[in-house]
């Protein structure tokens, strides 16, 4: 048999192995510790707010709104102020997912539809329906594929077999569904080296598992720390030092590294991860702030250079933090990965409670702005929380609407 017959048939075996659902074995590498960044960079730009835009600022496309004192949501069109209502969908805006290249918003519709899936354009036409019963929606995959948590309910009688609590004393599957075609697969995770008790892989934002984009590798809380397997050849890198981390990692769009948050340095910090199990430190924050905190939601630009993130930092005088010192809410902070810049521009995110974290950052479809739900932190008392444009060309925030939750940014139908 030639080379490549031969490579060929070895790639057929390992992907049916995968498909029939059967354990690859692991081959497993332990890696070091993470080396640092060559040189601290912070920039202080606190910005002020200001309402109504400059003729020069053109934000464009589309804002996928939620209403702070009411059950609706909405699509706002940024060129002219018009607004689309998605049909009282806001009773479940945390479920609310905008594809990431903007085109296409999915969501489950409200009671007493649940089970039904609706798919939207930015114009609020070409609407496509799933009916998905049991299902949970996590998020888009990618472009084209939506990711659903299939759990493992205890049947309440033979006549109703679906309905019942959930049995957490087994790790459930995910299906990938493509909404267009109807092209779906299932993931069951078949890792034998899973190590956490609670049996629930939520996925979204992270329990413990999440696969990149293209389904070639997984991310995932393992009995010796944080793992990143190779889903081909089942060969497995394990981070040790990240064992007891609440990482949420965050795939880069070309799904060839990911970001998260952890603070094995006593202080927060953003680390990556490659392919190839290298570790690198991207921020040192702690030369600025000691005993900061980054909330572990963040959000990579569209082109995979910048890091949005939030960031607390102790109030009062940094130099002289404590352990113990109460932090300030999150401000809005951008990673340059490129660089290892980090600018915080002192805008306070109010949309979170001290039982969860803040959203991540939205960025444009341009990667040009970022939309938030804060004030600023000169002003942490205003009664109406504010819609802030930030634009990073002219270096300025907006405010462009009160009591909204901004949900995602979607391009605007041609």
């Amino acid at each position: 048999m030639k080379k490549r017959q031969l490579y060929l048939f070895l790639i057929g075996i390992i992907l049916s192995a995968c498909s029939s659902g059967r354990t690859l074995p692991i081959v497993q590498t332990y890696t070091s510790l993470p080396s640092k960044p060559y040189q601290s960079q912070l920039t202080n730009e606190c910005l002020d707010i200001k309402s109504g835009f400059p003729v020069d600022l053109h934000s464009r496309d589309v804002l996928v709104l939620a209403s702070e004192t009411s059950p609706h949501t909405y699509l706002r069109d940024m060129t002219n102020g018009s607004t689309i209502e998605l049909a009282s969908a806001g009773s479940l805006r945390s479920g609310m997912f905008v594809s990431p290249d903007g085109k296409w918003l999915a969501f489950e519709e409200p009671y007493p539809n649940l089970g039904n899936f609706t798919i939207v354009g930015s114009d609020g036409d070409n609407v496509k329906r799933l009916h998905e019963n049991g299902l949970q929606l996590i998020d888009w995959l990618n472009n084209q594929q939506l990711v659903f948590r299939i759990p493992v309910y205890i049947p309440t009688s033979d006549a109703n077999p679906v309905l019942g609590n959930e049995d957490m004393t087994v790790f459930p599957s995910f299906l990938v569904l493509n909404p267009f075609t109807g092209n779906q697969q299932t993931l069951p995770p078949n890792f034998p080296d899973l190590g956490f008790p609670e049996k629930v892989l939520s996925w979204g934002p992270w329990n413990g598992l999440v696969y990149s984009p293209n389904m070639e590798y997984a991310m995932y809380r393992s009995e010796k720390g944080l793992s990143l397997r190779n889903l081909s050849d089942g060969h497995v890198f394990t981070f040790s030092e990240f064992g007891n981390t609440d990482a949420f990692p965050n795939w880069s769009p070309d799904g060839s590294r990911l970001v998260f948050s952890n603070n094995i340095s006593q202080n927060s910090e953003i680390y990556e991860i490659d392919l190839k199990g290298n570790v690198t430190q991207l921020t040192n924050l702690s030369a600025f702030f000691p005993n900061d905190f980054i909330p572990p939601v963040m959000s990579w630009s569209p082109d995979g250079v910048h890091i949005a993130f939030w960031l607390q930092i102790p109030s009062g005088d940094p130099s002289s933090a404590t352990s113990g010192q109460a932090l300030s809410r999150p401000l809005l902070a951008v990673l340059d990965t490129k660089t290892g810049l980090v600018e915080n521009y002192c805008l306070a995110v109010t949309s979170w409670n001290t039982t969860s974290f803040p959203p991540g950052p939205i960025w444009s479809p341009d990667g040009t702005q970022i939309i938030l739900e804060g004030s600023n932190i000169q002003d942490p008392d205003k009664s109406t929380s504010q819609l802030i444009v930030v634009d990073f060309i002219h270096r300025v925030a907006i405010q462009v609407g009160e009591n909204l939750i901004p949900l995602g940014w979607m391009i605007e139908a041609p």
